[in-house]
């Protein structure tokens, strides 16, 4: 129960350690570096290619259509990402915090099976959604170059005349790493934000299940009337009762 983070999300967090937003057990100097470096050129410089583009060339409606949707979405990336890069110590106790001992001392069979079928579904939502984008980044990134004309999957602006082959391949590139740098971080944040929620309300089923059954004895508590067992009864029903509002409370942290 303790590797329910690591077997609900390894992939996310295999992929975010790639792109340098998953911080390693020792961060180096040159890793964050290296992070934020990536961020720049891939986000912030892209994004800056093509606004200027839109503000300069003549488009017409479906182009600016297509790079209207785009220059937003990488737009919105500067302000995703970057805590990421700036909080990288905090977001991975964020993304490790359902380890807490208080959400894996589990030992009924119901409660154990909330919580793989809670792993299960985050596993499976992260591995269709990284497919669906790797499959939709392909099409979009291999449609240009069956085209007549050289074109990019985005218009951008660039500062220099990139029809001769080599220059246009070269940009084409470079171009096709930075959309892959961002499909990427969408591929593995977004399932991983979805999925944490996913583990929030399995505890809250957890919570609930456990004050169903909170007079349940499990042969602890016998008939006796007798004013040892009465006050033992009262004992460890307020610990049941103590341990959920722990439980809840944690929760909601």
């Amino acid at each position: 129960m303790k590797n329910a983070i690591k077997d609900s999300f390894g992939i996310n967090l295999t992929v975010m350690r790639a792109l340098c937003l998953y911080p390693k057990e020792k961060q180096t100097v040159l890793w964050k570096i290296q992070g934020y470096i990536m961020y720049f050129v891939c986000i912030v410089l892209v994004s800056f290619l093509i606004v200027i583009n839109l503000i300069l060339e003549h488009l017409d409606v479906s182009q600016i259509n297509n790079n209207v949707i785009y220059a937003a979405e990488i737009v919105s990336w500067i302000t995703k990402l970057l805590p990421f890069l700036r909080n990288g110590q905090q977001i991975k106790m964020c993304i490790h915090f359902f380890e807490d001992s208080c959400f894996t001392a589990f030992k009924e069979e119901e409660q154990k099976r909330i919580i793989n079928e809670c792993t299960r579904i985050c596993r499976r939502n992260s591995l269709a959604f990284l497919g669906v984008v790797i499959i939709a980044l392909t099409c979009c990134l291999t449609a240009p170059l069956f085209m007549k004309e050289p074109r990019f999957p985005f218009d951008l602006w660039l500062p220099f005349d990139a029809t001769g082959p080599e220059i246009y391949y070269s940009v084409y590139i470079f171009f096709s790493l930075t959309i892959l740098y961002a499909a990427l971080c969408g591929a593995s944040i977004d399932p991983l934000i979805a999925g944490l929620a996913c583990h929030a309300t399995a505890q809250l089923k957890i919570l609930k299940y456990n004050l169903e059954h909170i007079g349940r004895n499990d042969g602890i508590w016998t008939n006796s009337n007798s004013s040892y067992v009465d006050a033992k009864k009262r004992e460890i029903l307020y610990n049941k009762i103590k341990k959920c509002v722990d439980h809840h409370n944690a929760i909601l942290t």
